[in-house]
């Protein structure tokens, strides 16, 4: 967008040496040269930033950086808490089916088996429901539990 030019000469190509001539010279008189209309005035404007100005554009970068190393140290410290509860669910599970597996054996670490008898009933269809006794085991904290079907003491 040419913003100082007024007749319509000085804002098409130039077909011949003199209306050349004439756009250079309303070139010098407005500012405007060879790099783009208003580029000399800005070279030669000495008016400066203030230092009020630099300090406010030093506290903006200051607060961003700050917040991003914010926010990289929370990260972090979420993806070791969930690690950290990832491997005591594993844990939990791995002993819950080492326990079903083998149900004679000691119980692993962190499983308790149900000392109260339960009863599973599966509805089937109307004349028939099918109830189970099955042994239940949970994980200390209570989250995670499974049962099985015990073995029969004759089998």
């Amino acid at each position: 967008m040419v913003r100082s030019c007024a007749l319509k000469a000085f804002t098409q190509k130039p077909r011949s040496f003199a209306t050349l001539r004439m756009t250079k010279a309303h070139g010098v008189r407005t500012g405007a040269g060879a790099v783009g209309f208003g580029a000399r005035v800005k070279l030669h404007d000495r008016a400066g930033d203030t230092m009020i100005e630099v300090l406010a554009a030093l506290l903006i970068v200051v607060l961003a950086t700050l917040l991003l190393a914010t926010m990289s140290v929370t990260a972090v410290n979420i993806i070791n808490r969930s690690s950290a509860e990832m491997d005591k669910t594993y844990q939990v599970e791995s002993g819950l089916a080492q326990a079903v597996a083998n149900p004679g054996k000691p119980l692993p670490a962190g499983i308790a088996k149900s000392s109260a008898p339960v009863t599973l009933t599966v509805p089937g269809d109307s004349l028939s429901p099918l109830s189970l006794d099955v042994a239940l085991f949970k994980s200390e904290n209570g989250l995670l539990a499974c049962y099985c079907i015990p073995p029969k003491a004759g089998a």
